[in-house]
């Protein structure tokens, strides 16, 4: 069982900004629940070819600023080229860091995130229009770039093998991430209850992404 998914209890049972169709939420159940729903192997061209250590380095970074590609003001989703195509949203940003890649961006020690400038990211995340929250994001990098280097040698590959490859319980790499970077807590209190909801979206989406590599890779 997922372990954050109690806290989350009051968002259905006491909402407080939308209600829940309950019948509408079972018949949609139903007409699905018979589909195969496979684990993404994170293969697309904006990904990684590599397994484990660089692959993981390279998710790690961009799920530290995985959030509102759409900008707030002008409703606008982010959009960059890789390639020949062009790619919206999150892949708009996962295009961005592949282009860093492919250019020799050392993704196997991440310190340099704490020394990136607004003009570093400026560039880094060139695009059709201007990636929302610019400035929130970099200090987001140089958390985590700080912390990488001060905690483990500049790398999320020696924190996942430190946790031993395991997502969850008191030493796993969801729980140690949110422990030890601030900025991955996706957290917040629920209005009506005063319940701390404990979304975690970002760091168990990492722990996900490394595993939907990690069985296609056995399957190749």
């Amino acid at each position: 069982m997922n372990p954050y998914t109690a806290s989350l209890r009051p968002v259905w049972e006491r909402p407080t900004v939308v209600s829940l169709d309950t019948v509408a939420l079972d018949q949609f159940a139903t007409s699905i629940y018979r589909e195969d729903f496979p684990v993404p192997s994170w293969r697309e061209p904006v990904f990684p070819a590599d397994d484990d250590e660089r692959f993981v380095n390279f998710v790690g970074v961009g799920n530290t600023i995985n959030f509102a590609f759409t900008d707030f003001a002008t409703h606008k989703t982010f959009e960059s080229q890789y390639g020949q195509q062009s790619w919206r949203g999150a892949f708009g940003m996962w295009a961005c860091l592949k282009r860093a890649y492919d250019e020799d961006c050392d993704f196997n020690n991440l310190q340099w995130l704490a020394q990136l400038s607004f003009g570093d990211m400026q560039q880094l995340f060139a695009g059709a229009a201007p990636l929302p929250m610019l400035q929130d994001r970099l200090e987001l990098f140089h958390e985590t770039g700080t912390v990488l280097a001060k905690r483990f040698g500049g790398s999320f590959w020696n924190l996942l093998q430190g946790c031993n490859f395991r997502a969850f319980g008191a030493a796993g790499f969801v729980p140690t991430l949110i422990r030890e970077f601030p900025g991955f807590r996706d957290e917040s209190v629920h209005a009506a209850t005063g319940v701390r909801l404990k979304f975690q979206k970002r760091a168990q989406l990492l722990a996900m992404m490394y595993q939907g590599r990690a069985m296609s890779q056995e399957a190749l």
